[in-house]
């Protein structure tokens, strides 16, 4: 089975992760290539793509709308022949002259968020009409996107998938268990979706109580420059370190004693499932998919969307737990993760894919 997966870019989100491990597992029975729209050499996903002998096609796609990269990427799905197109993201509008041409082209797109804080405008209005008018399916990566998918397109969820986004098991496997917690880490891009100022106000006030404690974000996005200076004003400069982007993000995650993450939405939560299978528990939002993965009370602490006091006392409430329940936490974090391995993800992924093959 020839396998292209299609991104609009390499970066460092959710998306770009789950598609550079599920192509290094789906390689090992078919063939795989990516096509990205935007060139982008620099970066530790091209190298790792390239090292296992993937081929990767690159548009070099301008800023805004692109009308030669619709004839581009024509050009490259034509000569690459696939069997299945999986695209992420916003690509679908890039890919529709493709599937006008080419009407028993088979394609799946696989939804990374809310259906509604995915796509906009022309690149919503595309993709609901492949969903409808080709053979293109979605594919949910949580019970929340699959109802999200629904509401926004439509679409009864028995005509479509749902996969749970994997994580690769063997890279963030811990045998350690947390049974204090001081050192706290929060993974992910500095947006607003994320809303890092509520982390760092609520995080303010648990080191009113507990002055010790610190936390170590990792990410980058444009509002670095405005968490950077929140952390200036809050004076949190010696508790909170600012990494920015790191390749061994696991070697991090193996050094802290629990996962923050403040967000408005999400449609999974990918570094909840790695923190999860280190062992860490979780302080969270009940954003969107995340109350799939952490249980309030078993394996972690949850809060509601937007609210800074509840988000802080379950900082504190973590601090202050008995070493035997964070121990319990821990040990529930990891037996949960087990359920998100990459291994079993990709395997669904190419069942469908074969499913679907087979359906010709």
């Amino acid at each position: 089975m020839r396998i292209l997966e299609v991104l609009p870019d390499l970066g460092r989100g959710g998306a770009e992760k789950l598609v550079c491990d599920l192509i290094l597992r789906l390689k090992e029975n078919n063939e795989v290539a990516l096509l990205i729209l935007y060139e982008e050499k620099d970066n530790s996903y091209y190298e790792l793509l390239v090292k296992n002998g993937i081929k990767i096609y690159t548009v070099n796609k301008k800023n805004g709308l692109d009308f030669r990269a619709f004839f581009k990427v024509n050009k490259i799905i034509k000569k690459y022949k696939p069997n299945i197109i999986h695209s992420h993201r916003y690509v679908n509008l890039y890919l529709s002259l493709y599937y006008l041409l080419n009407k028993k082209q088979i394609g799946f797109h696989t939804v990374h968020n809310l259906a509604e804080k995915e796509q906009f405008g022309i690149h919503r209005k595309f993709t609901k009409w492949l969903f409808y008018h080709r053979k293109v399916k979605p594919i949910a990566i949580s019970n929340m996107v699959e109802d999200s998918i629904v509401k926004i397109y439509g679409i009864q969820k028995e005509k479509f998938y749902n996969i749970y986004n994997g994580i690769d098991l063997r890279r963030f496997y811990s045998d350690k268990s947390v049974s204090k917690t001081e050192n706290f880490i929060a993974i992910g891009r500095l947006t607003k979706q994320k809303n890092y100022p509520l982390m760092l106000e609520a995080f303010k006030k648990a080191l009113q109580k507990y002055s010790h404690l610190t936390l170590t974000i990792l990410g980058d996005g444009e509002l670095h420059s405005e968490i950077s200076n929140i952390i200036d004003e809050l004076d949190l400069g010696k508790a909170v370190k600012l990494v920015g982007i790191v390749d061994d993000v696991e070697n991090y995650v193996f050094k802290s004693d629990c996962l923050l993450m403040s967000s408005n939405y999400e449609g999974f939560g990918l570094v909840i499932a790695e923190c999860m299978a280190a062992g860490l528990p979780v302080v969270a939002t009940k954003a969107g998919a995340i109350v799939e993965l952490v249980e309030d009370n078993s394996n972690g602490l949850l809060s509601e969307v937007g609210d800074v006091d509840a988000f802080s006392n379950n900082i504190i409430r973590m601090v202050e737990m008995n070493r035997n329940n964070t121990f319990n936490m821990s040990e529930k974090s990891k037996e949960l993760s087990k359920k998100f391995d990459i291994d079993k993800c990709a395997k669904l992924y190419e069942e469908i894919f074969n499913k679907s093959l087979n359906e010709k």
